[in-house]
């Protein structure tokens, strides 16, 4: 039962994530036409795109190749996933560090905030079947932007480092609650199909048996 419990919630982890494979690069085309990112800064942003490109591409295919390279290499396909999940938190959290770095107290740099949050709101849903890669990808997000920010000793990011220790810790505990709801109706499911398909057994045991001692009844008379 472990081997089928595992296997539903690396397919589901697959189902949800694949949608928001390239999310990154929508919301850096949204950063392309509404800030002066592509003026100033235009190789860092096209930078960024590419490599988030790739890793999309990348999470895509392994999810497409999930019933052909699973099965054989479950341990490698979970590596694989989860590099692809922290390569793109990784770079999404260097590209906040060098927005608040390059742009200030202005709309792109809360811009960006807000999109992050709202990866980091992404993330803690579409991975909530494994705990672990939730946990990592909202230690890259928030971390390194609390403690820069905390160590700036700039008058304007006093309150950044607060705000995002706060939405820390809440989607932290979210992502616990929610792992456990999803790994406990998971199981729940598992032992009702196996009930179910025992019952059936039993039921077609009993017509079998049924049928048999008719037939033999017949012959006795």
């Amino acid at each position: 039962m472990v081997r089928i419990v595992n296997r539903n919630a690396d397919a589901e982890l697959r189902d949800r994530s694949t949608a928001n494979t390239l999310f990154y690069v929508g919301l850096l085309f949204v950063v392309m036409v509404s800030t002066s990112y592509m003026l100033y800064y235009r190789t860092i942003l096209l930078s960024i795109t590419s490599v988030l490109l790739v890793v999309g591409i990348a999470r895509v295919a392994l999810s497409r190749s999930f019933e052909s390279f699973y099965p054989s290499r479950q341990s490698l396909w979970r590596q694989l996933f989860a590099a692809t999940a922290y390569v793109s938190v990784i770079c999404w959290s260097g590209f906040e560090l060098a927005t608040l770095a390059l742009f200030g107290p202005s709309w792109t740099s809360y811009l960006v905030i807000i999109m992050t949050v709202g990866i980091a709101s992404g993330a803690v849903i579409s991975l909530s079947p494994e705990l672990r890669i939730i946990r990592w990808c909202l230690y890259i997000l928030f971390i390194p932007t609390i403690l820069v920010t905390a160590l700036s000793g700039r008058e304007w990011a006093t309150g950044l480092p607060l705000i995002h220790l706060a939405f820390f810790v809440f989607l932290l505990l979210l992502a616990e609650r929610l792992n456990a709801q999803y790994w406990n109706a998971l199981i729940d499911n598992v032992l009702l199909r196996e009930r179910t398909i025992e019952l059936k057994a039993a039921k077609e045991a009993a017509e079998t048996a049924s049928v048999a001692k008719g037939v033999f009844l017949a012959n006795m008379s």
